[in-house]
């Protein structure tokens, strides 16, 4: 595969052994040299290349698999996130019924992601990542069933209704 850069040039995208059973990457390989991470930075794509995945039947749980190949944060800041309103859909809701929790949620300091954690009965059910800029401040929900029937507690993070 081929992607045609803004700036003229190509970068080549080549997947190795891939088949239905040979999904997982084993080894990349950027421009030669072994890549042991997920990533790589665009300037380098953008520069022209090569990117080489050697694929495989299982994954390689030695790549990507120190700190130092973790790819660094877009969050310059300790982002700070409120969870300003908190709603159910309903408070009497039958057995399969759906039930929707609405949430407002402010972010303050620099750019940063949340997982929105819903539980049901102190146990987690399901999460949402929610991404907001600086200040931004935005109407989120989540939707589950209730399988069992009798009184629950239904809580977003710290927050429960």
């Amino acid at each position: 595969m081929a992607i045609h850069l803004d700036n003229g040039r190509d970068f080549i995208i080549e997947a190795q052994n891939v088949s239905e059973e040979n999904k997982y990457i084993r080894a990349a390989y950027l421009n030669d040299e072994y890549l042991n991470r997920a990533w790589f930075e665009y300037s380098i794509l953008n520069a022209r290349g090569t990117l080489i995945l050697k694929m495989g039947p299982n994954t390689n749980k030695d790549r990507s698999s120190t700190v130092n190949e973790r790819p660094s944060s877009i969050t310059e800041k300790d982002p700070k996130f409120v969870i300003k309103e908190f709603k159910l859909s309903s408070t009497n809701v039958r057995i399969n019924e759906p039930l929707t929790i609405a949430t407002v949620i402010k972010k303050s300091g620099s750019m940063g992601i949340k997982e929105l954690k819903l539980y049901v009965n102190g146990k987690y059910a399901q999460s949402k990542w929610v991404m907001l800029e600086n200040g931004e401040c935005r109407k989120e929900s989540l939707s589950l069933r209730l399988y069992e029937p009798g009184m629950h507690k239904i809580s977003l993070d710290s927050l429960a209704s």
